[in-house]
């Protein structure tokens, strides 16, 4: 299954945030591959799971801790309910684009 994807930073979508935010977040249950691609600035991720099962919303999910990433372009195989993301340095804004895929 794929999901919408996460995109921040460039022109028309909303700036990438210096902290966590709902615009910046990402629910998609029962994902298996992350495919993130950064520029310009360093990004902090972070996956999220709904460990008693699907629940309503954000609200469910248990965040697992953030990771630093410089500009790249990865794929993460990771199972994960959520995502979310923001800069790195404050004030300095990363381009990003998130796309998740699930069975």
């Amino acid at each position: 299954m794929a999901w919408d994807s996460l995109e921040l930073g460039q022109p028309g979508n909303p700036a990438c945030p210096d902290v966590m935010e709902p615009k910046s977040e990402l629910l998609c249950v029962a994902s298996t591959r992350l495919v993130l691609q950064t520029s310009v600035a360093a990004v902090f991720i972070e996956l999220g799971v709904m460990p008693h099962g699907k629940g309503v919303g954000l609200a469910s999910v248990q965040w697992l801790g953030e990771k630093p990433f410089l500009p790249i372009v990865a794929s993460l195989a990771r199972e994960f309910d959520a995502v979310r993301v923001r800069n790195y340095t404050k004030g300095v804004p990363a381009q990003v684009l998130i796309s998740v895929e699930g069975l």
